[in-house]
């Protein structure tokens, strides 16, 4: 998929799975939960592949205190899932990045540091199915 994709457009997508993911307030902590099953989750899209994909740590720190918790990246080659508490905790690195991803509204000034970590898509369950 050569467009960049939309967390609504996942979040539907992932709906196949988990008919009952819901998208949470705009300034929880999380973009999506599962009552039933107890599933807390968040989607980046991203409008490049790589194929290590960041992470912040303050982000890492707040969903593996779940017990269910999933990180959900679409690029334009497919979209991983991985299940954060199974895996080691990356190695952070701190770099300079923009305050928000809500890019329109972001001046050249609303940059800040942040503590980022990769994640290898083949530590990741493949879902590129779903956008099909």
């Amino acid at each position: 998929m050569a467009q960049i994709l939309k967390e609504e457009f996942i979040l539907n997508k992932l709906k196949k799975l988990i008919p009952d993911l819901e998208k949470l307030e705009h300034f929880d902590k999380k973009d999506c939960y599962s009552k039933s099953k107890d599933l807390h989750t968040e989607i980046k899209c991203r409008s490049k592949h790589w194929d290590t994909l960041g992470i912040q740590k303050d982000k890492w720190d707040y969903l593996t205190q779940f017990k269910k918790c999933r990180f959900v990246v679409a690029t334009p080659k497919g979209m991983w899932s991985w299940n954060l508490n199974k895996l080691p905790e990356p190695v952070w690195q701190r770099r300079l990045g923009p305050t928000s991803t809500d890019y329109k509204h972001l001046s050249i000034m609303d940059e800040c540091w942040k503590d980022i970590g990769y994640l290898h898509i083949k530590d990741a369950i493949d879902i590129s199915y779903l956008l099909n």
